[in-house]
């Protein structure tokens, strides 16, 4: 867990912004799931894909544990849209 991150985040008031960020977990090099904790909680998901299918599919199935409705899901999908890709 990391405790305090202190930012400057421009507003029209000029404050600063404090979060707490929360690991909730991770499969290593691939995905990594954190709480951004401030005036609400950001539940933040970023992953990178694997382009196998096999392994592809695994990987969805275990990221499945880090996902909820008030997830925000950002990263690299390696998303083939065509065989030629």
């Amino acid at each position: 867990m990391i405790d305090l991150i202190h930012l400057e985040f421009v507003l029209q008031s000029n404050g600063i912004l404090v979060l707490r960020l929360t690991k909730l977990g991770e499969i290593t090099g691939r995905l990594l799931a954190i709480d951004l904790v401030g005036m609400q909680t950001l539940h933040l998901v970023t992953i990178y894909a694997l382009n196998n299918s096999k392994d592809r599919k695994q990987f969805f199935q275990q990221m499945e544990e880090f996902l909820n409705m008030q997830t925000l899901l950002v990263g690299d999908f390696n998303s083939v849209t065509k065989s030629t890709d």
